[in-house]
């Protein structure tokens, strides 16, 4: 209950703030909150697929058909092999519908033939990339090979490549032990995929995050190596994200990373693990090799959880991240382990901070003022400026980014408005309001009262 009366205060002091921004001005407004609708998806029913495992989910928009696509692995065992990959769609990011059955199994060939797991999915112009974990043997243990797949549309056909795309480092090296694709992100010369890798112990770690680099749409892979590091367990290749120094959080492990980019820099939501048990904590890079770790990590950890406190759950695992299509929110999805079988959801506000100051506009932008009165009960009064006759067009929206209504669509001519805005049919919560003008958008909060 003190969470959520710090999450109004702070709402609170943010809508005396103008909020003006380019859609590009994106970092999160940390800490991370539990959806209120976990678990987002859960394993099947008997008999289903999945009706062992749901988990390690990875989260896609496709702009094109405006749908959320979570990709997962599913078994019809508890965590045991066999495994293969399903996915779910949602037009919110928080309500999801499975499609049905695996899009990808193993064939019983090749180095792929017991065993794929850990699908993570870009789509370059029509031609949706899956790349995987591998395992060629029914014994228990991790992957140590990662492959490439493609198909027309997610639910396929998919067709494999015969060899694998990426391997686990030889004996001695800390990605010896496993080797599973956790995010892939396009930049301008190729494919950056962050994979997480252990050494000899395989799944009892330590885990660390590393990197790859593809100029070919992900055919050919290149680990990122630093040449200054010549003594193993770094000699062929070195996580970019590692563990942190002992005392530390996460000095025992860090588990996976669903990476964002946008066009200020890559961020990073990563499980770490340490002497408080697993949460999950955030970093920021500029070229996607040197990451600085937040100070205030871990963001999120399993109390924050209301859902995983009351089913008992102890772990948060393998994140995937992604920027909500209004742009309004990171959604961060995770698993709570195999035997679960569940994954979850968390979310953080987009904190925009363009620092205008006052009326003073150029040509074409707009300016939001704060509503009032807020928090409100019933109706509350929005201001706002633009400079430019312009199509306007004002939505509001429930906090978990689903649009509730469109309040205005409109050619406004130049000058300050005002409008109302009616939540007074609403239950009481955090909604969000969008204005967009020409090529600016602002964002702004209602806290509704009982």
């Amino acid at each position: 209950m003190k969470k959520n009366y710090q999450l109004i205060f702070t709402i609170m002091l943010i809508t005396l703030v103008p909020l003006v921004l380019p859609l590009n001005a994106q970092e999160p407004n940390l800490p991370l909150y539990a959806c209120e609708y976990n678990p987002v998806l859960s394993k099947g029913e008997i008999g289903d697929w999945d009706s062992g495992s749901a988990f390690l989910p990875s989260i896609m928009y496709d702009e094109e058909d405006e749908i959320y696509y979570l990709f997962y692995t599913g078994s019809i065992n508890i965590g045991v092999s066999p495994t293969s990959i399903g996915f779910a769609t949602s037009h919110d990011g928080n309500f999801f519908t499975k499609f049905g059955l695996p899009v990808f199994s193993a064939d019983g060939t090749g180095f792929d033939a017991h065993e794929v797991s850990d699908a993570i999915i870009i789509k370059l112009e029509d031609e949706w990339i899956m790349l995987y974990t591998a395992k060629d043997n029914p014994f228990f243990g991790p992957g140590k090979t990662i492959g490439r797949a493609s198909a027309p549309a997610p639910e396929g056909p998919w067709t494999r490549l015969d060899d694998p795309v990426l391997e686990s480092g030889p004996v001695g090296d800390w990605d010896y032990g496993l080797i599973a694709p956790r995010s892939v992100v396009e930049v301008d010369s190729g494919l950056m995929m962050f994979y997480y890798g252990s050494d000899e112990n395989g799944l009892a770690g330590p885990w660390q995050v590393g990197m790859a680099f593809s100029d070919d749409n992900g055919y050919t892979w290149e680990k990122y190596n630093d040449p200054s590091t010549i003594f193993w367990p770094y000699v062929e290749s070195d996580p970019v994200i590692p563990i942190g120094e002992p005392g530390e959080w996460d000095e025992a492990a860090v588990l996976g990373a669903g990476v964002i980019k946008t066009e200020e820099m890559f961020q990073a939501f990563y499980t770490g693990c340490g002497p408080g048990g697993y949460g999950i904590g955030y970093a920021t890079s500029t070229d996607g090799i040197n990451w600085d770790k937040d100070e205030n990590n871990p963001q999120y950890i399993i109390s924050d959880d209301p859902y995983a406190v009351m089913m008992g759950y102890v772990y948060i695992e393998i994140p995937s991240a992604i920027i909500n299509a209004e742009g309004t929110h990171y959604y961060i999805y995770y698993d709570w382990g195999t035997g679960p079988g569940e994954i979850g959801m968390a979310w953080a506000e987009v904190d925009y901070n363009p620092g205008i100051p006052s009326w003073e506009l150029n040509a074409g932008e707009a300016l939001l003022h704060m509503v009032y009165p807020n928090p409100c009960s019933g109706a509350v009064r929005l201001r706002y400026q633009i400079n430019e006759q312009r199509l306007t067009i004002c939505d509001l929206f429930q906090i978990s980014g689903k649009r509730i209504k469109r309040l205005m669509n409109e050619v406004r001519m130049p000058g300050e408005y005002e409008m109302e805005i009616d939540v007074s049919d609403l239950p009481a919560g955090i909604y969000i309001y969008r204005l967009q003008a020409g090529e600016y958008t602002g964002l702004g909060k209602i806290v509704k009262m009982e």
